[in-house]
């Protein structure tokens, strides 16, 4: 049986004869985001879906497949028809017509899941016809509902793009959509998974006056004031190539001093700075790129900075400056740490060679796709990188990493 989440009709070709002008067929051409589209449908479901610009060969192919239904020209539903298969993504009713192996291998191309392909000795097989490799290719070209009947995730054995009924160029855009959606969707699955499990985290923490971490769950309203978004870069600074506790001690051997500040930091000598920064690691170097910072961040005079500002700066690398602008200036910058790149590449989503922008980009955008309110989607980028953190920590601080991990898809 059949996956596909919609009714599938079969109209057998004696059926079909005997129906003749009885059998009532609509049709029009309109666009999709692949191209125009020539659709027709009937009370039984989609019976023919076809890319192209030639009006007339695409006709032609129609009348060839149902020239004896009573048809009727309706552009402004074929539209609505095309916006819910390629823009709603609905399943909607199929009806087939077809012999018995044609109609075999159609339904068992429905099965193949969204993203993946398979080649024509797998169809084969599945239909059980593994000897009539020929057989199967040719029914897998005659089908007449593209995309809904994904013939196009049908390659070569060799990895190659094989053929496509509607040009090789279609069949590959279509696969990459694809694979780029199926991705975007474990991504958000990933999130919704984690956040289930985590709930909110109350990212960036803050020190009290009293020295206690505190974060804010549920509680977007952070930074309050200067005063917490210049701590926010800080502890950003401070965090690199260490654990999110050592730069506590820090921010705190800072407050003792009355030296969390910016005009605190300018007050004390330089190497009372550096011992209080110390439990952070390469405190020497951090002191400088901090005190480098302080004249950037005074400059800004409250504006916003741009990520290729913060990049310019000594100190300052990617991980670094989307923390700034996430956090402390709540900008849709999502950051990407080592337990983010750890768990993607155990859960199979990224190669352990993936550069940071190719992560950063990939998980902006599945979110993007997913959360449509901008309000919504600020507080998904900073859950997400809070949420993996929470996780990372138990399950992808030493190696080998991932054990005991759960998540899975």
């Amino acid at each position: 049986m059949s996956k596909y989440k919609a009714n599938i009709n079969v109209l057998t070709p004696k059926e079909y004869q005997t129906l003749g002008k009885a059998f009532k067929l609509f049709y029009g051409q309109a666009m999709t985001p692949f191209g125009k589209a020539l659709i027709a449908w009937s009370d039984k479901g989609i019976c023919f879906l076809a890319f192209g610009t030639d009006e007339e060969l695409l006709y032609k192919e129609l009348d060839r497949k149902w020239g004896l239904a009573f048809m009727t020209q309706d552009a402004s539903r074929a539209q609505s028809y095309l916006d819910r298969v390629f823009v709603a993504k609905e399943a909607l009713d199929l009806c087939l017509k077809g012999t018995l192996l044609q109609i075999s291998v159609w339904k068992a191309l429905l099965d193949i899941p969204y993203g993946s392909t398979m080649n024509y000795s797998q169809i084969a097989k599945i239909v059980k016809n593994s000897k009539a490799i020929r057989a199967v290719a040719s029914a897998i070209g005659a089908n007449d509902i593209a995309y809904l009947i994904p013939c196009h995730r049908v390659i070569a054995k060799d990895g190659g793009m094989g053929g496509y009924r509607w040009g090789v160029e279609i069949k590959r855009l279509l696969l990459s959509y694809e694979q780029l959606n199926s991705k975007n969707s474990k991504i958000y699955e990933l999130y919704q998974k984690l956040f289930h499990l985590y709930g909110p985290q109350g990212w960036w923490p803050i020190l009290n006056k009293d020295g206690e971490v505190l974060y804010h769950p549920s509680d977007y309203t952070f930074p309050r004031n200067e005063a917490e978004r210049f701590e926010i870069c800080l502890g950003s600074i401070l965090t690199q190539n260490t654990t999110f506790t050592s730069v506590v001690a820090s921010l705190k051997n800072l407050q003792t001093l009355d030296a969390l500040s910016i005009d605190g930091m300018k007050s004390i000598d330089l190497e009372r700075f550096k011992k209080a920064i110390r439990p952070s690691g390469y405190f020497n170097q951090k002191s400088e790129y901090i005190f480098t910072f302080i004249a950037f961040f005074e400059s800004l005079q409250g504006s916003v900075p741009t990520r290729e500002a913060l990049l310019a700066l000594k100190g300052i690398g990617e991980e670094t400056a989307d923390s700034i602008l996430l956090y402390a200036y709540n900008q849709f910058h999502i950051k990407v740490d080592a337990y983010t790149k750890r768990l993607l590449v155990h859960l199979g989503m990224v190669d352990e060679k993936a550069k940071y922008a190719k992560i950063k980009q990939m998980m902006e955008g599945a979110l993007q796709e997913y959360v449509d309110d901008n309000n919504e989607l600020l507080k998904a980028y900073q859950e997400f990188h809070a949420l993996i953190v929470h996780h990372g920590k138990q399950f992808y601080s030493k190696k080998p990493y991932g054990v005991g991990c759960t998540l899975g898809f």
